[in-house]
């Protein structure tokens, strides 16, 4: 029996409103004030749920051992990615910045995952944004 761990990075879509992106949209959506630490905050590379999907599904038909990233196509910074937010559901963001030294390890790089499984997320953060919001 082959044993994997599989570590999903901010998974985004339908039915996913209390994750991370989700809380963003409706941040901005009502207005609310978001923190975000220093001024980018930090960097994260959502996934979109049929990516995420398709990376199990794959994983499922290997013989796959190890850890594995299931991450998104492009990785973004939080400033970033409230401003597009914004910018899709056509209001400004509040957003502030509390000074503060910015923690690593919030974006995973899924190259082991491409190589191993063939995994390559299709689904660009814009792109599942404009699907998520309209």
């Amino acid at each position: 029996v082959s044993t994997a761990i599989v570590r999903f990075y901010y998974p985004y879509g339908p039915g996913c409103e209390r994750y991370l992106v989700g809380r963003l949209i409706e941040a901005v959506k009502t207005g609310k004030e978001i923190n975000i630490e220093g001024e980018e905050g930090v960097l994260v590379n959502p996934t979109y749920l049929s990516d995420l999907a398709n990376g199990v599904a794959l994983l499922l038909e290997s013989d796959s051992e190890g850890i594995l990233h299931l991450a998104g196509p492009e990785k973004i910074s939080l400033r970033q990615l409230i401003n597009l937010i914004g910018k899709l559901v056509g209001k400004q963001p509040s957003i502030n910045s509390i000074p503060a030294k910015i923690p690593g390890g919030h974006a995973g790089s899924y190259k082991r995952s491409s190589q191993i499984l063939g995994y390559c997320p299709q689904v660009s953060i814009e792109t599942g944004l404009k699907q998520l919001i309209q």
